[in-house]
């Protein structure tokens, strides 16, 4: 898998288990509270990314989209996200990325098939995401192919997915410079979402950074 992005200091100010991981699974638990049950599986998959930069840069592109979403302002969780992203901030150093419209589509496109039962064309998403053999730029000219053949009537695409798939395929271009980053980000938009964590449980250990 490609090298994570390093948008931030090459060592992270937060600590992992206090701070992090707190930060999700609270999150994760106010989106449970609220039956946005997806989303706040979402949240939790961002602590399994490799190592703990990797982990605090997923849950700030997570949260930047989930801030912007309608649902977020009707169940009054607007205050909860903005301050978990201000502790976030405080260890990466900026949470303003680049990627972050491209991850964004790529991650409410995940949704919709996960939801839809789009799950073999999901997993074809997820299969280049994590092709080892293939380098970061010539996965993203298969994830183009991928995306190319997703056409509406196409076996097994849920209905409504032809905005969600375009939305991807029209950002794809703008993000080739940096095809390392630009993987990286995508592979944290589909990731599988994660079951159920405990405040008090074992936070994942401070590797990879």
């Amino acid at each position: 898998m490609s090298a994570l992005p390093q948008p931030g200091p090459s060592r992270t100010r937060l600590e992992e288990g206090p701070d992090v991981y707190r930060i999700a699974l609270e999150v994760a638990d106010a989106l449970d509270r609220a039956d946005l049950d997806l989303w706040a599986a979402g949240v939790r998959s961002c602590l399994d990314a490799a190592g703990t930069t990797a982990r605090q840069q997923h849950l700030v592109v997570e949260l930047v989209r989930l801030s912007h979403t309608r649902e977020i302002a009707r169940e009054g969780l607007g205050p909860a996200i903005a301050g978990a992203l201000a502790r976030l901030e405080i260890g990466l150093g900026r949470i303003d990325v680049p990627a972050q419209p491209l991850y964004a589509a790529m991650r409410e496109l995940a949704d919709h098939l996960e939801l839809g039962g789009g799950g073999r064309w999901l997993a074809r998403l997820r299969a280049v995401a994590t092709d080892r053999e293939r380098t970061a730029a010539a996965r993203l000219e298969r994830r183009a192919a991928v995306l190319a053949r997703m056409v509406p009537g196409a076996a097994g695409l849920p209905a409504g997915s032809r905005e969600r798939v375009d939305a991807v395929a029209q950002r794809l271009p703008r993000h080739r410079g940096d095809a390392e980053e630009t993987m990286a980000y995508l592979t944290f938009a589909l990731q599988p979402p994660a079951p159920s964590r405990r405040l008090d449980g074992p936070a994942p250990e401070a590797d990879a950074r």
